[in-house]
């Protein structure tokens, strides 16, 4: 039984992230974690929470990761400062969890280096890996359906929503489609299929009436396998001021998965259809623990040198190598 003292936290960036999924779990898992400071770009806000949390408020970055009585970061919130606070955090030798993405390789690289040539130990929070259905489709893989053959799917991101609940037609920040959820998507896929692609052909497009989109609302990528296995995945931006209630219109989002013993489809996160020699199968799993749990746990497994399965910076630097078309990819 660990009988370890709770991890003490220092929390960078409040949002949706922090309210809808991570405090709601750190809440209930007081045994392991205690909030210490908060840090947030518009600073009543931090200032408001710090006092509900009975913690301290920091004015700045450097105060936060400089805290004395700090024993890890969780960055929940990319704001004005996006991934600075890990490089930071890593020169202070500090584990980080970090919700934000890495959006390039060269950056993907250097942060990495920093993570390694520090020793710190560093989480990037990839949620879909531990999304119900995604853990069941895991366990029909190995006993049911067997390896993967191809994967077809499309999520539609409705317009961002500050305080709406994360999920996967969500975005935690207004950002491009590459970032978010294109990135995640990417590690998806690898860890369904559970091996890196070969080969990558990407393409993306303005399909809104809009004078200057975020990098296009429309992304498209292919990925082929070393075991002959493809998947497709796109992605588009509702714009509900120009097309209303039209996204009731298409088929919803979610994703098919041929094997070679069968299929499923997924929509995320706690549905999954499957089928198999013994017929059609429909589970509704339940989100128990939460997301949060799940997540912090890792991290709290990750810091304490507990057996640790979750990810690491090596999936972030495989995520863009895929985005940026680094080797092995064309």
């Amino acid at each position: 039984m660990d009988e370890s003292p709770p991890l003490r936290l220092g929390i960078i960036g409040l949002g949706k992230l922090w309210e809808t999924r991570h405090r709601p779990a750190l809440e209930r898992t007081r045994d392991k974690f205690r909030v210490v400071a908060v840090y947030d770009q518009v600073l009543e806000r931090g200032r408001r929470t710090a006092n509900q949390l009975r913690c301290d408020p920091a004015e700045g970055l450097k105060q936060i990761v400089e805290h004395p009585n700090i024993d890890a970061i969780c960055l929940l919130a990319p704001q004005w400062f996006g991934t600075y606070p890990i490089e930071l955090a890593a020169q202070r030798k500090l584990p980080v969890y970090s919700s934000v993405p890495i959006p390039t390789f060269d950056e993907a690289r250097r942060i990495g280096e920093a993570i390694e040539s520090n020793g710190i130990k560093f989480m990037p929070e990839l949620a879909r890996r531990q999304y119900p259905a995604t853990r069941r489709l895991k366990e029909l893989l190995t006993t049911k359906l067997g390896p993967v053959r191809m994967i077809l799917g499309q999520t539609r991101v409705v317009a961002f929503d500050r305080y709406g609940q994360p999920g996967p037609t969500s975005q935690n920040a207004p950002v491009s489609l590459r970032s978010d959820p294109i990135y995640f998507l990417i590690d998806w896929a690898r860890h369904v299929i559970g091996e890196e692609p070969v080969s990558v052909l990407q393409t993306d497009a303005s399909i809104g009436m809009l004078d200057n989109p975020i990098e296009g609302d429309f992304h498209s990528i292919i990925m082929r396998y070393p075991s002959g296995a493809v998947a497709q995945m796109t992605c588009y931006r509702h714009h509900p001021a120009y097309w209303g209630d039209a996204a009731r219109m298409p088929l919803g989002p979610g994703y098919q998965v041929f094997c070679e013993r069968g299929m499923a489809y997924l929509e995320m996160p706690d549905l999954i259809r499957w089928h198999d020699n013994t017929g059609f199968h429909e589970e509704r799993l339940p989100m128990q623990p939460s997301l949060g749990e799940l997540l912090e746990g890792q991290f709290y497994r990750l810091v304490r040198d507990l057996p640790y399965e979750g990810p690491g910076i090596r999936d972030v630097l495989a995520i863009t190598r895929v985005l940026d078309g680094h080797s092995g990819t064309h």
